[in-house]
């Protein structure tokens, strides 16, 4: 639910990028914080490693994200 929510908001955003350079900045700020997360992690859990298909995310569908979640994803990096 994570991934679809900020991927819906990093389309969105990336729509209205001046240039490339500024769409890949944004999808690299994504990445970046995405690939450490605990929903990546369950994700190739219940698909590469277990292979169970069942993964228990973090917010039980879009609706339930937080909007601040989404904004931390996509803020500029430190």
């Amino acid at each position: 639910p994570i991934a679809l929510a900020a991927t819906v908001a990093l389309v969105r955003a990336v729509r209205d990028a001046p240039t490339m350079e500024t769409a890949l900045d944004m999808e690299y700020r994504f990445t970046h914080r995405w690939l450490a997360s605990t929903d990546f992690v369950e994700g190739v859990r219940a698909a590469v490693i277990e292979k169970d298909h069942a993964p228990r995310w973090r917010h039980d569908d879009v609706a339930a994200v937080p909007p601040a979640l989404i904004v931390d994803l996509l803020a500029p990096l430190d």
